[in-house]
């Protein structure tokens, strides 16, 4: 699947996902949160979530989907376990974004336990000292990526991630 963000040109940022079969699903992006999306590609690439985010939009969810609620229930759409690790992982690291230091491996462990036994979900498994090392990398570098993009112009990404490749304007 192919992964697009792309810069608003007077208007706001799109994120764009196109399956291998050709059909697609995209979403305009609140101003300033791009970055949440940039984080959610670093974590679950590098983590090798098959069943997070990109995972789903990859399988035939649309973005639309996950904020949808069961007219019949009231409830929104049961998701995998690695979704709820992966958006727990991406909310712990996109909060701590701007700050000179990321939790070390052990806090951050702590922290996902904490957040996973709010909804009686077992904890992820632990995050290594080079694992959060390549997602910082890979999230910085889309950053800067994104920082330099002029409007109209995109970014595409490929997902999942193949040989530490894939990352092209």
């Amino acid at each position: 699947m192919k992964i697009r963000f792309t810069k608003g040109q007077g208007k706001r940022d799109t994120l764009a996902a196109v399956r291998d079969d050709g059909t697609t699903t995209w979403s305009t992006v609140q101003e300033g949160f791009m970055s949440h999306d940039l984080m959610h590609y670093a974590v679950e690439t590098t983590l090798g979530y098959k069943q997070a985010f990109y995972g789903l939009l990859a399988a035939g969810y649309t973005i639309q989907s996950f904020g949808e609620r069961d007219p019949a229930t009231g409830r929104t759409p049961v998701l995998p376990l690695d979704a709820h690790h992966a958006e727990n992982t991406v909310a712990i690291l996109w909060l701590h974004r701007s700050e000179d230091q990321w939790p070390t491996p052990a806090a951050l462990d702590d922290m996902l336990a904490q957040a996973c036994a709010q909804f009686d979900l077992p904890p992820p498994p632990a995050i290594t000292a080079g694992q959060l090392s390549l997602i910082h990398a890979l999230f910085h570098d889309l950053c800067c990526r994104w920082a330099d993009l002029p409007p109209g112009r995109s970014i595409e990404v490929e997902f999942p991630l193949k040989d530490n490749a894939g990352v092209s304007e």
